[in-house]
Order: C-alpha cells, then structure tokens, then sequence
C-alpha cells in the first residue's frame, strides 16, 4: 500500500533456480502450500513501483505477460495516479535484492476505478521476464477459509512472499462503482497495494488494494479476468507472450 493512501477505497483502509547472491535475505516463506523454488518464480515476476529509482511513495505490480517489447503489469489503480510519474523495478533471483532493471516511464492502458485495478504498459526490450498466469474461473476458491499468497513491498523493501488466508468474496459499494474483492484474514503492510495474490499453485487470484478492520482487500479474479477481455487485452489471460 501507498504511503499516505491509507482509504483507496471508501469505507477500507490499507508483501529462476539458482541460490540467492551471498548476503541477501531470501523473499520465500516456508509452508507446504508451495515449494521455495515456485515462491522465486511469482517473485520474479512481482515489481516495485516508486516515485523515483528507490524513491517513496511506493507500492507492488505483477508481470502478467509481454509483447513487442513491452511487458504488461497489473497494479492498483491508486498506485499509478493520474498525472503522477512512477519508475518500475524488476527483481530476478540473481540480483536479488537489488533490481535488476528499472523503467522510469509506462502507460497505464486500462484502469478500472471500481474495482481499483490497473493494466500498465511499460517499455522493456528484455524478453525473459517471468510472468504469473492468471487462475481460471473454475479454479478459484469457492470455499472458505482457502490458503493463498500475498507478494509485495513492504514498506518499499524488496518483494517477499507472505502466506495469507482468504476468509471471503465480497462486493464492495463504492462512489465509483461496485466491485468484488477477496477479503483476507490479515491486513497487508503499506507498501504492497497492487501485488499479487496466488494460489498454491502459482495463479493469480487477486491484487492487493485495501485493508479494513485488520482485514486485507484483493481485487477479485473475476474482475480482473472481465477487465481484459473487455478492454481487448483477453490475450494476456494466460500469461503467454505474443510476437
């Protein structure tokens, strides 16, 4: 979540097979929900989004796919304001903790306020970025408590992995619209608005947006599914990368 957009959303409030460089903290956590090695990958997909290279405000974004020399992220739309410039920080496992790539532009091609979501376009010739694919509707979780992962900055740190509980699908009324989201059991730290949220399997589920009541909020899987294929970016929805 963003420092100092605390209430994105009304009535809510808000973390490569190879051994990490010598001296670096590992991101993973353990748990039997996934191996470290399946945590590494979701991570090298996960990036930081700041004011400035390393600068606050910060918040989280995920590489969902690429194409034609760009990569395409998913964030919260309150992490990218309108008007406001952001750079994007790319992790791999070699580097870590240290970016290995950072991008001081993108375009933000789709943003869907209600349900506090936003696509974003960013230069990067590099092809090899990792990028998490997308759960399908009939893999959601449908009963409650489900295991999950939450990935993020916390407090602009790098991105690290954090096992999180989803207890809920909720819709939330908002002077934007209405839209669903996962309600969490813990509430995310500031920092990681706009990270991914996986299941065991490493398929995204949800981005992180708010946080209410102890509670942590992530756009919903349906809204972000409907939110591509409306805007004409359906292609993205399997992660694959396209000529």
């Amino acid at each position: 979540m963003v420092p100092g957009m605390l209430a994105p959303l009304v009535g809510l409030v808000l973390a490569l097979h190879a051994p990490p460089p010598a001296g670096s903290a590992a991101p993973t956590v353990a748990t039997p929900l996934m191996t470290a090695d399946a945590q590494w990958d979701v991570v090298a997909a996960t990036v930081r989004v700041a004011a400035g290279a390393g600068k606050p405000p910060f918040g989280t974004a995920v590489c969902i796919g690429s194409r034609g020399g760009a990569v395409y992220l998913l964030t919260a739309s309150h992490v990218v304001p309108r008007g406001e410039a952001r750079s994007y920080e790319f992790f791999g496992r070699a580097s870590y903790p240290r970016p290995c790539d950072i991008v001081f532009e993108g375009d933000v091609a789709v943003r869907l306020p209600e349900c506090d979501l936003a696509l974003v376009k960013v230069p990067l010739a590099r092809d090899d970025v990792p990028a998490v694919s997308l759960a399908r509707l009939d893999q959601r979780p449908r009963r409650f408590p489900a295991p999950a992962l939450a990935l993020g900055c916390p407090d602009g740190e790098s991105p690290a992995v954090r096992v999180e509980s989803l207890t809920a699908r909720t819709l939330v009324r908002r002077a934007e619209g209405n839209g669903f989201f996962w309600e969490s059991q813990t509430a995310p730290h500031g920092g990681t608005s706009g990270g991914p949220l996986v299941d065991p399997q490493g398929r995204l589920l949800g981005i992180c947006a708010a946080t209410q009541g102890g509670q942590g909020y992530f756009t919903h899987l349906d809204e972000i599914l409907a939110g591509l294929k409306r805007y004409g970016y359906g292609w993205l929805i399997d992660g694959s990368r396209k000529p």
